[in-house]
């Protein structure tokens, strides 16, 4: 049964490539997928509305403590106290907020590392929010 239904599949998709040049379609909404992060990461751009979507760059980093900085910043018998093999960035958390460390005095010790940005596609739906907005605040009037 799954074979079948996998050759049907292979059936209508080399159809469809026959007809509509699929892969070629395909590739070209890569590129223009590609393109469209690379011109909104460039040029600052965080949202952007278009053909009854919204767009949003994504722009994730990686942070961590680098253990070497955060010893020197801190002396080896706070290190201790908040390091297991790598620095517990909840532990310094809680000394911070405890006031036993000094942020001022370690931050430089937090590396934070930009990763590759990317886009969210989301169905823009704030017409339909305002709408029903607009029906609940009739309602409640009435």
């Amino acid at each position: 049964m799954i074979e079948e239904r996998a050759e049907a599949i292979a059936e209508i998709e080399e159809e469809m490539e026959e007809k509509h040049d699929l892969q070629s379609m395909r590739q070209e909404a890569v590129e223009l997928h590609r393109a469209l992060t690379k011109f909104m990461d460039d040029k600052s751009v965080d949202k952007l509305d278009m053909g009854g979507y919204r767009y949003q760059v994504v722009r994730p980093t990686s942070k961590r403590w680098n253990a070497d900085k955060l010893k020197a910043k801190l002396g080896k018998s706070k290190f201790i106290q908040v390091c297991k093999l790598m620095p517990d960035p909840d532990k310094i958390d809680d000394m911070v907020r405890q006031g036993k460390i000094d942020l001022d005095k370690i931050e430089a010790a937090l590396e934070i590392e930009p990763k590759s940005a990317y886009i969210k596609r989301y169905e823009n739906r704030e017409a339909e929010a305002d709408e029903e907005a607009e029906r609940l605040s009739e309602a409640m009037n009435d």
